[in-house]
């Protein structure tokens, strides 16, 4: 609404007054929207009085659409952020595809890890600490080229990081369980290259002896080959599901899933056996055939766990969304510009505002849903934090019209809205009149 907008508004309401014989008599003492009106009007005189009401109501609105529509949206954010549950879905479980790395595949031709200890040498051999140290891709190399090629395809850059580079150490001094091994033989063979150079090369430097190099190369070695016998086991015999761990990883074999059919619901099965009890898992309801000979009752499973996740007890979820507005509210409130922190009948005390925010929110049924967190950013904002404008009556008013019109935008409803604003100002807040 521009200004001579303002001052058409303004004459029409003076001459409706004037027409029916009625002044309006300002007193600065009650009324001052946002404390900005001037207090020299002469009294009765009808043009002046509107056109100044207008023209602080205009300024008021445009900080609506600026300012206060910024902390409006940062509560929305914030509160979203709080209370927003993600839901159990396909996406919070990680599928891991269990295969072999390709120095593996070709281990009987390069003559590698074809002569493992037997499981009871494995569980008996000592193995003592070694010292730590650094490695380039360079230093692991070993001089044959049907070799070096797939080390260096194997290794990435944040391999030789410090973080990875210690638990390679540790995974050399502390090797897996042999049923274990398949999960991460990736790791083993990496742990196993170092292994070997520490060996051949580097024995004082990680102040350890050749035995002791020697028994750490030959139990990861039986730990890369135990994952090569599993491996080719479970692709012989058609073995899907392997193991569901306490982070939401689930292990399936690759080969055997990338020979399934186009299944829809396949994936759901999938899941719907990660959360099903061990104990009544077997051979056959974990092969690829089982899985989807099961799949509708394993699908049923899986929506069953997620929906069991997502229920929550009212009061305690009650008391997480209350606890999740407050906490948007002090953000919220945190980065309002002192300027503007005083648009409310607290004047700005943060401890008496919270009060009021927690009286609005106590004994109503919260759930934290995107409408609800809507509508109580604009109870809490509109109405508590900028209490002392008319910025919720400005957002109840563009609602009312945006519902009629859903293809209107906020400028199209603007002028409607500041009319009504005004006039609402004009005939219900100025309540001292006289008659001719």
């Amino acid at each position: 609404m521009n200004q001579q907008q303002v001052k058409n508004l303004a004459k029409l309401l003076a001459d409706d007054l004037e027409a029916r014989g009625r002044y309006l008599k300002y007193n600065d003492a009650t009324t001052n929207i946002l404390r900005m009106l001037p207090t020299d009007i002469t009294k009765g005189d009808n043009d002046l009085i509107i056109a100044k009401v207008a023209s602080v109501v205009r300024n008021e609105v445009s900080m609506y659409k600026n300012e206060f529509q910024a902390h409006l949206q940062s509560f929305i954010e914030s509160a979203r952020k709080y209370l927003t549950v993600p839901p159990v879905t396909s996406g919070s479980f990680n599928i891991v595809k269990v295969t072999l790395p390709e120095l593996c595949r070709h281990a009987e031709e390069l003559g590698l890890f074809q002569e493992p200890l037997t499981v009871e040498a494995y569980r008996n051999t000592t193995i003592d600490g070694i010292k730590f140290k650094e490695f380039k891709l360079d230093d692991l190399f070993m001089g044959k080229a049907s070799i070096d090629k797939h080390i260096k395809d194997l290794f990435v850059a944040e391999d030789f990081s410090m973080d990875k580079m210690s638990y390679y150490f540790d995974l050399m001094q502390v090797q897996p369980k042999l049923q274990d091994a398949i999960y991460v033989v990736d790791d083993l063979i990496k742990a196993w290259l170092i292994a070997n150079v520490l060996r051949d090369k580097y024995i004082e430097d990680v102040a350890s002896t050749k035995s002791n190099l020697d028994n750490i190369v030959w139990g990861l070695e039986t730990c890369i080959y135990h994952a090569m016998k599993a491996h080719e086991h479970y692709v012989e015999k058609g073995r899907l599901f392997l193991k569901a761990d306490n982070d939401r990883n689930v292990y399936i074999v690759k080969e055997v899933f990338d020979r399934a059919p186009d299944e829809i619901g396949l994936m759901d099965a999938i899941l719907g056996t990660a959360v099903t009890d061990v104990s009544t898992l077997n051979a056959m309801n974990t092969s690829l055939d089982g899985i989807i000979a099961a799949k509708e009752e394993l699908s049923k499973k899986w929506i069953a766990y997620t929906t069991a996740l997502t229920a929550e007890d009212p009061v305690r979820r009650y008391r997480r969304v209350r606890a999740g507005y407050v906490i948007a509210f002090k953000e919220t409130y945190d980065n309002v510009p002192m300027d503007f922190r005083g648009y409310n009948q607290e004047h700005g005390n943060y401890v008496l505002l919270e009060n009021k925010v927690i009286d609005y929110l106590t004994g109503k049924t919260l759930t934290g849903t995107e409408d609800e967190i809507e509508d109580v950013a604009i109870a809490i904002v509109a109405g508590i934090l900028f209490g002392s404008t008319n910025y919720k009556k400005f957002i109840d008013i563009g609602g009312r019209y945006l519902d009629k019109q859903p293809e209107a935008t906020v400028d199209d409803i603007l002028p409607m809205v500041i009319t009504e604003i005004i006039v609402d100002f004009i005939f219900g807040n100025v309540k001292e009149v006289k008659t001719k």
